[in-house]
């Protein structure tokens, strides 16, 4: 188990928040046991595309958050899309290659759920590669359910299956 601290990081108001979390993103969601399952067109993130996401973030209901270690190196990320019509969903996890399997996805997770019935929702929906079996495992061990798939939306032609846990 690796300890870290879960923290909010917010690039389109605070520089410093944009200085730390850009290089993470682009080695967490670049890595090539991480690309498959972050992007649907398989093609790496460039620092301009990451930072023109980062730059528009909370109009979108966009919220980062990165799992920081002792060091305050940031191992994984998770992304959040609120909506008060369409509700809350974790838009996206990504954890550093090494970092895998020592709980970090699962802390981010049960952040998400921490912060959605904070907020109010019901609910928290994911969208999971089909292929991505570690999360689609860790997903249904935290109480997800599948509601319903996309058949063939990555370039590749892998499907999505879309899983939702209501509290």
């Amino acid at each position: 188990m690796c300890e870290v601290i879960i923290r909010e990081f917010i690039p389109e108001q605070n520089a410093d928040d944009l200085s730390h979390l850009l290089p993470a993103f682009l080695r967490i969601w670049n890595a090539k046991d991480n690309l498959p399952f972050v992007c649907l067109t398989l093609r790496p993130f460039d620092e301009a595309q990451a930072r023109g996401m980062m730059s528009r973030h909370l109009a979108a209901g966009l919220r980062y958050f990165g799992a920081v270690d002792a060091k305050g190196e940031i191992r994984g990320i998770l992304v959040t899309r609120t909506s008060p019509c369409e509700g809350f969903e974790f838009a996206n996890l990504g954890v550093q290659t090494e970092y895998k399997r020592k709980g970090i996805g699962r802390a981010l997770i049960r952040h998400a759920l921490h912060l959605a019935a904070q907020d109010g929702f019901k609910a928290v929906e994911g969208k999971i590669f089909a292929d991505d079996i570690p999360m689609l495992r860790l997903a249904l061990d935290l109480g997800f359910m599948p509601i319903r798939m996309e058949y063939g939306r990555r370039a590749d032609g892998a499907h999505i299956v879309h899983m939702k846990k209501c509290f």
